[in-house]
């Protein structure tokens, strides 16, 4: 594996184009080990909920990004 900056620097990157729902489920144990913030966005449009809950559940580490508005 390579070499890696510092947690401490990691924790200032984002990924501001991230599609997780392209290889859904993402892994709990990936989702742990992430060290870096993404904007998750989806392919198709069906897939936005996904994202909708990966945010939910990872507040911290997933900032959504939606094309169209999702409602409750």
């Amino acid at each position: 594996m390579a070499n890696l900056p510092s947690s401490d620097v990691l924790r200032h990157l984002v990924d501001v184009h991230c599609h997780p729902t392209d290889t859904y489920p993402v892994s709990p144990k990936a989702m742990e080990e992430l060290e870096i913030t993404v904007c998750a966005m989806a392919s198709r449009t069906e897939d936005q909920a996904l994202v909708r809950d990966l945010a939910a559940s990872y507040p911290s580490k997933v900032v959504p990004c939606f094309g169209v508005l999702l409602s409750e």
